[in-house]
């Protein structure tokens, strides 16, 4: 989140003379990188899922 931040502070300060270009970018650019770390958060959690389910399924058919 700390970064989140302060990668919109550096958009903010990249133009301070055209504002209305800067307010009008700045939320959608946060949404965006908010979509894309949940997208990653998902991705990992489905592979964690996966190798456990794994691990599951090899410590079954090892049990007579």
């Amino acid at each position: 989140m700390a970064g989140l931040r302060r990668s919109l502070k550096v958009r903010l300060s990249v133009d301070p003379r055209r504002g209305w270009v800067r307010e009008r970018w700045r939320v959608p650019e946060a949404r965006k990188n908010v979509r894309e770390g949940v997208i990653d958060a998902l991705r990992r959690f489905r592979l964690i899922i996966r190798i456990i389910r794994r691990i599951a399924v090899l410590s079954i058919r090892s049990f007579p």
